[in-house]
């Protein structure tokens, strides 16, 4: 029983884990190209 719960624990965490890396990796991409297009509208 307790051999379960924790393979269901442990894959749990490296599920967020991945879910929440994506989130962030998305999310800075989304910022940087935020960025990029507020620097190339500056120097025009």
């Amino acid at each position: 029983m307790s051999s379960i719960s924790e393979r269901t624990t442990a894959e749990f965490a490296c599920c967020s884990l991945g879910v929440t890396l994506s989130t962030i990796f998305s999310a800075s991409r989304a910022s940087a190209a935020l960025y990029l297009e507020r620097a190339s509208n500056m120097k025009t």
